[in-house]
């Protein structure tokens, strides 16, 4: 049977005006096909802090009402309770209401007074005793939202290091710690001390027990109430030692988990941000058990077109269903009462585009496979990450989308699955054993000079063909450009947020493709170099520093050909889908076993004239090339061009692309 999108709208229950927001969300949902409401309350901007258990038992007869009123309309009820350990403190202050909670502390010493400590038992007291009540409602799923966490709740930006924590981690490690002490041990320069393993350890522990205490009360409920968790970047789990597989499964318990990921921007923002959003998706998916159901966040804060425009919002949307997504979760509107009307902009377009969704998830089905350069995360990479003398928590954090970004901008498509062609930054390589990466690096390999030094510096210098002799800042040396050809320059300003140059020496055999050029046109120094190693992989080193990503300034169509150019190199002429066509294209590749989907994302506010991709692995032309047809159904297309040359299929479409649109093809084999 053919998935459906479900259209999973949040809505805060205000108490001022209950029953009015109910039958506003009613007709609401009725008009623009939405069939889940995920109830709010106490939440947003009238929040006073922790919600008292006599409050939401207050608010049990309003949903419990709502509840059996949308069963006979067909609209299914979830709840989603704004906090479990709180956000921020915002000015709130908890301590009075609930004396015997322990609240959270900063790494710094800085208490919290509305943010609890998640090791404190009165905190789990109230959390079970607060999902236990809302199980009554028996919701389709009471969701845990994402700030069960351990960053982010200002003021504690990394938490919590209160005395409670400190005496139960220096039980474990058999030696009374002081905060101070314990911090200097995490933060160490160079390899890592031991004791941020085990502190990485015990917090995600102690997150799993809670999870697992927590699905036994609900349950003893609500058996049939689905347990789901939003999620934050993968990247910031990876700073408080997140265990994904057992924290899921404890949450879920005898049901298939359920993950809300985070899927920003929440305001109108510029194509880095939805390539983000994209990567943000996929890298979630890559983290989680087999069979998990991704629900992605759609989040307009704070809630009208002035932030983020309809047509933004349907474009996301329209990426969450290529994923195969078929249950995205809305956050459109304000949670102040403002009252709700079915034919504002957001609501026409939901009614517009479900037939629109409805067709692409009929071919973007579960059980693709992603195509493109290959990716690499780890979960765990906090604890390999080396930090830097006077480095504050800040170092732990793996920022990782230099070459996401980067790629995806200039036409190629990424993934998080297998891949014979990876690109890599960063310090994630640390996570690996030797045996990973010398077949990592049997592959087509891109590097830029973070990643490079990190190699080097583990001992595997000799595998990418070069050695680093330091770090230059750009700014500070008279580079005026990038040659990538006889006097055929690109320039490097401003390029990179970290604008840090890798001086590369070439071993025997190393080639520089593209060098850095005075304002006189002598070389300076290399820029790309490319490698053939002994173990039979190609590797290519770029010397700009990408770990904190780059800038538009690092685009331009030049840039794009001498990329594409690369990746070709690497993959021997086989490449993962390549796109063209104008600039800021998301390309995305989904193989199934009969068919192809082929999807490409205009993020920028230009329109194209033409799309153009070319990608691998095909022995023959397509028997049929359909294209989504934004009724929802797929039509048979003739491309204005289609060649294929030792499995490498180029398909060209004269047709136009709209701007922050998408067109997909089925190509079926």
């Amino acid at each position: 049977m053919a998935q459906t999108m479900t259209y999973m709208l949040r809505k805060t229950l205000i108490s001022w005006r209950m029953e009015e927001t109910i039958e506003e969300v009613r007709d609401y949902c009725l008009a623009n096909h939405v069939t889940e409401v995920m109830w709010k309350i106490d939440s947003e901007a009238f929040n006073r802090g922790f919600t008292s258990l006599d409050l939401i038992g207050d608010y049990l007869p309003h949903l419990k009402r709502a509840k059996k009123q949308f069963d006979q309309d067909g609209i299914t009820t979830s709840i989603n309770p704004w906090m479990t350990l709180n956000h921020a403190d915002y000015g709130r202050d908890s301590r009075d209401s609930f004396p015997q909670m322990q609240w959270m502390v900063n790494y710094t010493g800085e208490p919290c007074n509305a943010t609890a400590c998640p090791l404190s038992m009165a905190f789990h007291d109230h959390l079970i005793g607060a999902y236990c009540l809302y199980a009554q409602v028996r919701p389709r799923i009471l969701w845990v939202e994402d700030d069960l966490r351990h960053f982010n709740h200002p003021p504690a930006e990394w938490g919590c290091f209160c005395d409670l924590h400190l005496n139960r981690f220096s039980q474990i490690v058999g030696e009374t710690l002081s905060r101070e002490e314990l911090v200097k041990c995490i933060l160490q320069p160079g390899r890592p001390h031991p004791y941020r393993a085990l502190w990485l350890d015990f917090q995600g522990a102690y997150m799993v027990d809670l999870a697992a205490r927590l699905e036994s009360g609900v349950h003893s409920v609500s058996p049939e109430t689905r347990l789901g968790l939003m999620s934050s970047r993968p990247q910031d789990h990876a700073t408080e030692g997140r265990r994904w597989y057992a924290l899921i499964e404890a949450l879920a318990g005898p049901h298939p988990g359920i993950v809300r990921p985070y899927f920003g921007p929440y305001q109108q923002s510029s194509p880095f941000d939805l390539f983000f959003s994209n990567d943000m998706l996929h890298q979630t998916a890559h983290c989680l058990p087999s069979g998990t159901v991704l629900c992605p966040e759609l989040e307009n804060v704070t809630f009208t077109p002035f932030v983020k425009t309809v047509r933004q919002t349907r474009l996301q949307l329209l990426l969450a269903a290529v994923a195969g997504c078929s249950d995205t979760t809305l956050n459109l509107y304000d949670h102040v009462g403002t009252p709700l009307s079915p034919d504002d902009d957001y609501g026409l377009m939901l009614r517009h585009e479900k037939a629109h969704l409805d067709g692409i998830l009929k071919y973007c089905r579960p059980g693709g496979i992603n195509r493109g350069v290959g990716l690499l995360f780890a979960p765990e990479i906090s604890r390999y990450t080396h930090a830097q003398q006077g480095d504050d928590y800040r170092s732990l954090y793996d920022w990782g989308q230099g070459w996401s970004h980067a790629l995806q901008a200039l036409g190629c498509a990424t993934t998080y699955g297998a891949s014979d062609v990876l690109a890599i930054t960063g310090q994630i390589t640390r996570g690996y054993s030797e045996q990973q990466i010398r077949e990592l690096l049997s592959r087509g390999v891109l590097l830029d000079g973070s990643a490079a030094q990190t190699l080097i510096e583990d001992g595997y210098g000799r595998y990418i063909g070069v050695d680093i002799e330091t770090f230059i800042n750009k700014p500070k040396v008279p580079i005026a450009a990038e040659a990538v050809g006889e006097k055929d320059y690109i320039s490097p300003r401003s390029a990179t947020h970290k604008e840090m140059l890798a001086q590369l020496h070439l071993h025997k055999g190393a080639r520089a493709s593209s060098c850095f050029v005075d304002y006189d046109h002598n070389v300076f120094m290399p820029a790309m170099v490319l490698f053939e190693n002994e173990l039979g992989g190609r590797i290519a080193v770029y010397a700009m520093d990408l770990h904190e990503g780059i800038t538009c300034c690092f685009l331009s169509w030049k840039r794009q050909k001498q990329f594409q150019g690369v990746v070709r190199w690497l993959t021997r002429g086989a490449p993962p889908l390549l796109v063209s066509g104008g600039p800021y294209g998301l390309p995305l590749q989904i193989d199934y076993a009969d068919y192809t989907i082929i999807a490409v994302v205009n993020t920028s506010t230009d329109e194209w004239s033409r799309v153009a991709v070319e990608c691998s692995g095909f022995d023959n032309r397509p028997r049929e090339v359909l294209q989504l047809k934004e009724n929802g159904t797929w039509e048979s297309t003739e491309p204005g061009s289609c060649c294929i040359s030792e499995g490498v299929l180029s398909l060209s479409f004269e047709q136009r692309l709209q701007a922050l649109d998408l067109t997909a093809f089925c190509l079926n084999h």
